[in-house]
């Protein structure tokens, strides 16, 4: 009967989705962004400093040495940006999700995990 528990508990844990990440409404995210400035690192490994401009423009500073700056709007449920260099100029859209003291988790529309920032 342990068997048959244990196979029937493990098959249940594979069928079961992961607990989904709670995200930021566009209006809170408007609130936690603009204005303010993050350090940042990226799922490559990539860090620096990001700043959201109240003037919906934003600079990024590399800890490689590498900048660019862009602009940033709300929608989609988050920010979108564009860069004069970094992703060749395409725009990109990200949702968030709240981790609490200032780090703020970012995801790409098809729900892949991105960027982590933690507010300066």
């Amino acid at each position: 009967m342990k068997t048959a528990t244990a196979i029937f508990t493990a098959a249940l844990l594979l069928v079961l989705p992961a607990a989904a990440q709670t995200l930021m409404v566009q209006a809170d995210v408007e609130t936690a962004f603009n204005g303010n400035t993050f350090a940042l690192t990226g799922q490559t490994g990539y860090t620096g400093v990001i700043t959201f401009n109240p003037d919906l423009t934003a600079s990024v500073k590399g800890g490689d040495g590498s900048s660019d700056t862009g602009t940033y709007r709300f929608a989609e449920g988050g920010y979108c940006s564009i860069w004069v260099n970094f992703r060749k100029g395409v725009e990109a859209c990200f949702t968030v999700e709240d981790l609490g003291g200032g780090r703020y988790q970012l995801y790409t529309l098809d729900g892949a995990k991105d960027d982590l920032f933690v507010r300066q």
